[in-house]
């Protein structure tokens, strides 16, 4: 008999304890240390060992239940082989455990041993499925597979309860069970405005069709509640793969970076693929961009706060975004953590873990500037969490490669300055599209402490230039009203601009306030005059009674 021992890592000495006694006894064991060869990928090689092994013997403490791998590890024991739980800690089982015979440990070590070499020996038959604890169904891309199930990447575990009759009970998500005809029409048109206004609307404005940064990632497992349990994850060559990190993480992921450093254009590019994966699988959940600085206005708990988002950023029918929330169905993609106003942002990352207790199944990425979550005092409960690190002399070199951007990289051979601020994603953005097609001559000095500053004014002038020849503005009126509306979205704490967002206090004046008042009474008035002449028409004639509304109408608003 071969014995899987399936722990949280904090309890690895107890752990190595069971396997010499298990040896002792004469079983085959699977310990990730022992078992694990040294720069294998660890997520397969325990698959491997759940395959190969007849018990798993599952440690039975409050990190393991707040563990995705440990508990997903017991789960497929549970649906695949045999399971014995060994309680370690004083712990309350979680429900889908509680019918489950364990091994106690905490008040007796040597009896726990001796009871937990009496059950490998002598197994008792399994008992009749209703009214057992929960199994498990084990879906892999959209696929409900049997026994011998092969990672591949990431395995997303859903509980199936059974009630008192033997039949199952319907997880909130239930993305599984077949769509109606709404479903798809509301799930397709979902996709596509997300698409529509991040994909095309953001990341193709800001870096094209098809381009990429290949930013540099390096693991920061400090950076969250929830780490690795085995062995060390080696990050690939490339940000070009974030969809397989994001799976490796177990679909949960924190990104940091300094500011310009390209989260929010990794996010994008991961919302890319993500919404390729949904729109040919119907089972996997909707990715949909949140920013996260409008929490703080009326800091709710995270699901009502994702209800009146989607309705007011995305214009889905309020039925509609409470059953996308409380059925688990979508992917959360929470970007500016950082644009929370500052008294709050403890408050928001609890508020995060907070829903992730109560929505255990929804994926979730965050992304903020390093520098403002260090200052934090609160930690996201994540499985992992990458920091973005600067761009190579190879990415700048590969993004200005074209002709049109040969003086730039003559000034930029003998300005070092220059050369540093290449670094920073945004900023060689916003080098290559001010300085295209310019000669040596016409390139602005980029040295002293205000370089950036003055590389964004002429970014920024470019900008309202080429804005003013495709409308009516003059660059001067674009330059006010853009002043304005930044001056209001700084004071009302507002990152992303919605015209839903704005509200009569954006008004600069007392004056303008009294005009919007006015407009808007003499509206009111007009239409319920309107409304009244035309009733009043149909007994004293239409034109006295459109008239006499329509004076009354006026009048009253």
């Amino acid at each position: 008999m071969r014995v899987f021992i399936s722990y949280k890592s904090e309890y690895r000495p107890f752990a190595a304890q069971l396997r010499d006694r298990l040896q002792a006894w004469g079983f085959g064991t699977w310990f990730d240390r022992d078992d694990i060869p040294e720069g294998a990928y660890f997520r397969h090689e325990i698959q491997k060992g759940l395959e190969a092994s007849d018990v798993v013997v599952g440690v039975m403490t409050e990190e393991a239940f707040q563990s995705r791998e440990v508990m997903w590890e017991w789960d497929y024991a549970l649906a695949h082989s045999r399971f014995v739980p060994v309680r370690y800690h004083d712990v309350t089982l979680p429900y889908h455990l509680q019918g489950q015979q364990y091994i106690d440990f905490v008040a007796d070590v040597n009896a726990g041993f001796e009871q937990l070499r009496h059950a490998l020996l002598n197994p008792s038959p399994p008992a009749p499925r209703p009214p057992a604890p929960p199994t498990s169904t084990y879906r892999i891309d959209g696929d409900v597979s049997g026994k011998n199930v092969a990672m591949g990447g990431v395995m997303n575990v859903y509980n199936t309860v059974y009630n008192e009759r033997g039949e199952p009970v319907p997880n909130r998500r239930d993305d599984i069970a077949p769509q109606t005809k709404t479903e798809k029409s509301n799930r397709a048109v979902m996709l596509d405005k997300v698409y529509d206004s991040w994909i095309v609307g953001v990341l193709q404005t800001s870096v094209g069709e098809g381009g990429k940064f290949d930013i540099g990632m390096q693991m920061a497992p400090n950076r969250v509640l929830k780490h690795r349990d085995y062995a060390d994850y080696d990050l690939p060559d490339t940000s070009a793969d974030i969809l397989r990190v994001f799976e490796d993480e177990l679909r949960e992921l924190l990104i940091l970076g300094a500011p310009g450093a390209g989260k929010t254009i990794l996010l994008l590019q991961l919302a890319e693929k993500l919404i390729e994966q949904a729109r040919a699988d119907k089972t996997k959940p909707i990715p949909v961009v949140f920013n996260l600085s409008s929490w703080a206005a009326e800091r709710k708990p995270l699901e009502e706060w994702l209800a009146d988002e989607l309705r007011t950023k995305y214009q889905v029918p309020r039925k509609v975004a409470t059953e996308y929330v409380e059925k688990e169905q979508l992917l959360l993609l929470l970007d500016g953590l950082d644009e929370v106003a500052e008294d709050y942002r403890n408050d928001c990352v609890e508020a995060i873990n907070a829903y992730r207790a109560s929505y255990q199944y929804v994926d979730m990425v965050v992304c903020s500037r390093i520098a403002d979550y260090e200052d934090l005092t609160t930690r996201l409960n994540l499985t992992g969490a990458i920091a973005l690190q600067p761009l190579t002399d190879a990415d700048i070199a590969d993004y200005l490669a074209g002709d049109e951007y040969a003086a730039v990289r003559a000034v930029m051979d003998r300005d070092n300055n220059l050369r540093r601020m290449a670094e920073t994603p945004f900023l060689l953005n916003v080098i290559g599209s001010t300085y295209r097609g310019m000669s040596e001559r016409q390139l602005d000095p980029l040295t002293g402490d205000d370089s950036v500053t003055r590389l964004l004014d002429r970014f920024t002038e470019e900008r309202i230039r080429e804005g003013s020849q495709r409308s009516d503005y003059t660059p001067k009126d674009t330059r006010r009203y853009l002043t304005w509306l930044a001056k209001r979205m700084v004071e009302n704490e507002v990152t992303t601009f919605y015209i839903e967002d704005m509200q009569p206090a954006w008004l600069a004046s007392k004056r303008h306030v009294r005009h919007y008042q006015w407009s808007i009474r003499l509206v009111v008035g007009l239409l319920f005059g309107l409304l009244g002449g035309l009733l009043f028409g149909l007994v004293v004639g239409l034109v006295v009674g459109l008239g006499i509304g329509l004076g009354i109408g006026l009048l009253f608003g």
